[in-house]
């Protein structure tokens, strides 16, 4: 499927990324005997447009409103696609791997380091692997290890995005984590303020159970809020008495209005 987005290429900013020349490609190939080769399937629409730009890229079909990932006709796609690939195989690229757009080349020199090289990127006909950060298996999927102790060793956030990134992270696990919007409740609402004030024990009494510090002041803070905002409304009230004292002395020095006539009669007798 290609959509026609003539237009839009037109006033679209261009990514001047390059693709890599084919005829460097294959240099890195001299002396390379075994080679392994990987096409994505549908490699554009494995990434996500941003969501700002994704009513740009949208089109209508019988079937709804399309597409949220990458789509092919666009004219920053390929330097898009070759940027994030150049970026995750970062530490192969030009040692023992080859990649153009989603086209993967893995070369080697022997038969023992191209299995080798295989391994580092590769699994196949595995019983249990890690995908996606979690583990997949006969038993069915859970949260890998490694991303349990991420969790439980996250730095205490000091500002809203540091918080923002902790709740990312804990967001992505919320189906192992029974009552997770409860359990964030208190660290989402800090979201909505001006600042975040942050502790260890803070931290683990506003998570409730996400991380591992506890404490008992959250409950004495958020009285303290309160306390405040009754204070305010208090503060309000006093000030529309003070309006209402006011107001009954402008009307009442004269009957309503009155005195004041008098007191410009006798100014004109003067």
């Amino acid at each position: 499927m290609c959509v026609d987005y003539c237009v839009l290429n037109k006033i679209t900013v261009k990514n001047r990324y390059p693709l890599p020349r084919i005829e460097i490609l294959f240099c890195h190939l001299q002396g390379a005997q075994p080679f392994s080769t990987l096409d994505l399937v549908q490699g554009y629409h494995q990434l996500r447009i941003t969501k700002k730009y994704v009513s740009k890229t949208a089109f209508c079909t019988l079937f709804g409103h399309f597409l949220r990932a990458l789509s092919f006709g666009r004219t920053n796609a390929p330097a898009y696609f070759q940027s994030a690939m150049n970026d995750m195989f970062c530490v192969a690229i030009g040692d023992f791997v080859l990649v153009y757009l989603d086209d993967i080349l893995v070369y080697s020199k022997t038969e023992d380091e191209h299995t080798q090289h295989l391994k580092m990127g590769c699994h196949f006909y595995k019983l249990k692997l890690e995908y996606l950060g979690l583990v997949v298996g006969n038993h069915g999927f859970k949260v890998d290890s490694k991303k349990v102790v991420a969790v439980q060793d996250w730095p205490v956030p000091g500002d809203m995005g540091q918080l923002s990134s902790f709740l990312g992270l804990a967001y992505y696990f919320r189906h192992f984590l029974e009552n997770y919007s409860t359990i964030v409740a208190p660290l989402t609402a800090l979201t909505r303020t001006a600042i975040v004030e942050s502790s260890p024990q803070e931290r683990g009494r506003e998570s409730g159970g996400v991380g591992r510090e506890k404490g008992g002041g959250g409950r004495e803070r958020e009285r303290e809020r309160e306390r405040e905002r009754e204070r305010e409304r208090e503060r309000e009230r006093e000030r529309e008495r003070d309006r209402e004292r006011e107001r009954e002395r402008e009307g009442g020095g004269g009957g309503g209005g009155g005195g004041e006539g008098k007191r410009g009669s006798w100014m004109c007798s003067q």
